[in-house]
């Protein structure tokens, strides 16, 4: 049982790592591509407003709009990973779910046979609070 415990600690200790490694493999590449996406738009913003009349105005509202966008982009490209790593509690569900049951069947035995039973409570007590029954309110 010890050896099952380790192996299995082992594979999602590796799988972990994997997985943190592929998430952050993305991080740096998404700032590199933003840097240069941000300097092409702030020369053609810069291009726009000398060359052809644009107002600062407008400069500003398309940059504003460009840098909004940025938080989405980011969540799509980690999109993937995301759902990856979610269907991993998923995926350990089904499997318990579908393992075979670890007790033994009990098909050879008699079934229970009742004649004379019941249920009795003696000497119950239930409160919210000590002293007091579950019919008073405070």
């Amino acid at each position: 049982m010890q050896r099952r415990i380790d192996e299995n600690i082992a594979v999602v200790e590796r799988n972990a790592n994997k997985m943190a490694r592929v998430s952050n493999r993305s991080n740096p590449l998404m700032e590199m591509l933003g840097g240069f996406a941000v300097a092409g738009c702030l020369l053609y913003g810069g291009y726009s407003v000398v060359a052809l009349g644009a107002t600062p105005g407008q400069f500003f509202s398309f940059m504003t709009a460009f840098l909004l966008a940025t938080e989405p982009a980011k969540r799509l490209a980690r999109l993937n990973i995301d759902l990856n790593s979610q269907l991993v509690g998923a995926r350990m569900l089904l499997e318990i779910v579908d393992s075979p049951a670890s007790e033994p069947a009990d098909d050879d035995k008699p079934a229970l046979k009742l004649t004379d039973a019941r249920v009795e409570f003696r000497d119950v007590n239930f409160a919210y609070r000590a002293g007091r029954t579950g019919a008073e309110r405070a």
